[in-house]
């Protein structure tokens, strides 16, 4: 299983077509998926995902970047940590900044977000995802 689970990101970040996925996927992306672990337990604290570019559904609701941080793991920086990588990784594409996006009641991600240098760019209602958006630039420091 984890030789397939490899496999499956390796072929992600290639713009490979998933073999779970219709090979005229609408949309597909390359994307690269980075893991945050406990150095000392080894427990996996988060991940983020990252689109090398975007289409228009990904400028308008998903962004660049999606990040995640175990429920437990929440209120350590490890959310911070996590950005700063993507970023990292962004300016490694050559990107000079980079689209993320939250819920506005999401405090905490807008928080993190903010103080890695987001700029609120907008807020609207997408009808499509029945949901609000605040979407943020981000500047990738070279």
């Amino acid at each position: 299983m984890y030789e397939e689970t490899v496999e499956h990101f390796d072929a992600w970040e290639l713009g490979e077509p998933l073999g779970w996925a219709p090979e005229n996927i609408s949309g597909f992306v390359p994307c690269t998926t980075r893991f945050m672990k406990d150095e000392s337990t080894g427990e996996l604290l988060g991940l983020f995902s990252f689109r090398h570019r975007l289409h228009e559904r990904h400028e308008r609701f998903e962004g660049h970047l999606g990040y995640s941080v175990r429920p437990s793991a929440r209120r350590m920086g490890h959310a911070t940590a996590l950005l700063c990588g993507a970023l990292d990784f962004a300016n490694g594409l050559g990107l000079g900044q980079i689209v993320v996006t939250c819920a506005p009641t999401n405090q905490g991600s807008a928080r993190t977000i903010e103080n890695c240098g987001g700029v609120l760019r907008d807020q609207y209602y997408l009808e499509e995802q029945s949901t609000d958006v605040n979407r943020y630039w981000v500047p990738v420091s070279s």
